[in-house]
């Protein structure tokens, strides 16, 4: 007799085979290393490391700060080591930047991320292809459109697209 595959099977299949699981479960793998002193912080970096080589994305895992991240297409997204926090769900789809707006001279950098550079209060969605370029704080939820520069705080919760960028709704 043939049975049908429950579907509570399929979900947890779904969940191990999946893309942006597999993402998500290495962030935060990456970010509990980070704790254990030197050879934590070390084994953190080559998780990282991982990421870039395996999934295409560059990321430290350190400085995020997500309730929980998806990622739509992992190649050629860069979520920068400047920090970034989201006090909700951050989903970036293929090719998504953050990144500073000016290169700093060598006194301005320090080896401690700004854990609020990137922040945004709800949740966020950009688009294939957007640059988010920091420090910045965006009042979510929010959604930036593809192919979207953003060099300014979002102050009002919507949707917004373009170079320059504008709110569409």
């Amino acid at each position: 007799m043939h049975q049908k595959f429950p579907y509570f099977m399929k979900r947890i299949l779904f969940k191990i085979l999946d893309t942006a699981s597999h993402i998500a479960l290495m962030v935060k793998l990456s970010k509990s290393l980070y704790q254990y002193g030197a050879v934590g912080r070390l084994l953190s970096r080559l998780l990282d490391k991982f990421i870039r080589v395996w999934y295409g994305m560059e990321l430290s895992s350190f400085s995020i700060d997500v309730q929980k991240l998806l990622v739509g297409h992992s190649v050629g997204v860069v979520l920068g080591g400047n920090g970034i926090k989201v006090n909700g769900i951050l989903r970036v789809s293929s090719g998504v930047v953050f990144g500073r707006k000016h290169i700093p001279n060598i006194n301005e950098l320090s080896s401690e991320a700004d854990p609020e550079f990137f922040f945004c209060n709800g949740d966020l969605t950009v688009g294939a292809n957007a640059v988010v370029l920091g420090p910045i704080r965006i009042e979510g939820p929010t959604t930036i459109g593809a192919g979207s520069l953003v060099t300014k705080d979002i102050t009002i919760p919507g949707i917004y697209a373009g170079n320059p960028l504008r709110k569409i709704k």
